[in-house]
């Protein structure tokens, strides 16, 4: 017996085709990934076209060598990124279950969270794989996932790109303190609209505003106008150690202000205000050969920052 299937059944959509869509914009050039795959750049082109078909439009715009993704082309990526990979992960799981890990791991992170929080969780990893070498860098500048420039990249705040996976490892509030040797010299602000008579100390990029947005204790965003900032810097360590010092009201990622909190060196502005809390994600590029390393790395840093 016959069997009609409706015309308006689903297009077969080639995972292949899928993939090799992400890795073509990953590389930036069809020549590039064709030159990656060892196949010819005909073939790539075929195969996108294949599945420009399928979806029915235009995913990338072509020229001189390169492209640019179209807004169905840029709303693919975004949907299939996750799948792909979870797909990758879970084959390279299954490959790898009984081989040992090998090779190289890059691990970038600013100074302070890398050097507190990424640093006293290497030698228990190594000890587990010691075939692994690992290289970690620290500094406040972004590397270049998608440019093989590190393997993990450690940020504070939003991930900032939905070419990236991204876990998060920790969620950090933040809040303002001082010293008692400050406060002693300064009445202690009742009201946010007080801190506009304190000397401010920022982690945040300077924007040249005047004014100084806060949450306070109900939720409701205040605004300190004006402000003085007297000290900005991207690394709150260095704001902490002002701070103790005298220097002003700080605001400062909890994690920061532990120690000096329970050792009486600050104390806490405004309880209950600050800013909203801050993720910290750990982010590395999709379908990376390297993912059963990246995979146990993370896990390891989970287990260890979050017992």
């Amino acid at each position: 017996m016959t069997v009609d299937i409706p015309t308006t059944a689903t297009p077969e959509v080639f995972l292949s085709d899928l993939k090799l869509f992400a890795n073509a914009v990953d590389s930036g050039s069809l020549a590039g990934v064709a030159r990656a795959l060892h196949v010819s750049k005909a073939s790539v082109s075929r195969q996108i076209q294949r599945l420009e078909a399928t979806a029915g439009h235009r995913l990338l715009h072509r020229g001189n060598g390169r492209f640019a993704l179209t807004e169905e082309g840029r709303e693919l990526l975004v949907k299939i990124r996750g799948p792909l990979s979870a797909i990758d992960e879970a084959m390279s799981g299954l490959a790898s279950s009984e081989v040992a890990l090998r090779g190289r791991l890059r691990i970038a992170a600013p100074y302070t969270f890398g050097r507190t929080v990424v640093a006293p969780t290497l030698a228990s990893f190594m000890a587990s794989h010691p075939a692994v070498k690992v290289t970690l860098e620290l500094s406040s500048r972004k590397v270049d996932l998608l440019a093989d420039e590190a393997d993990i990249a450690i940020r504070v705040g939003l991930p900032g790109s939905d070419q990236l996976i991204a876990r998060r490892l920790a969620r950090e509030g933040v809040i303002l303190c001082a010293s008692p040797a400050y406060l002693a010299l300064h009445p202690a602000p009742r009201t946010v609209a007080d801190l506009c008579t304190h000397k401010l100390l920022d982690f945040r990029p300077e924007t040249g505003t005047t004014h100084f947005e806060l949450v306070d204790a109900n939720g409701q965003k205040q605004r300190v106008v004006p402000a003085h900032v007297a000290l900005h810097s991207n690394e709150p360590e260095v704001l902490s150690i002002a701070a103790m010092q005298g220097a002003g009201v700080a605001v400062l990622p909890e994690h920061f202000t532990r120690k000096p909190l329970a050792d009486g060196s600050l104390v806490v502005v405004l309880p209950g205000c600050g800013l909203p809390p801050l993720d910290v994600h750990a982010l590395y590029a999709p379908g990376r050969r390297q993912s059963s390393k990246i995979r146990a790395f993370l896990d390891h840093l989970v287990a260890l920052t979050q017992a």
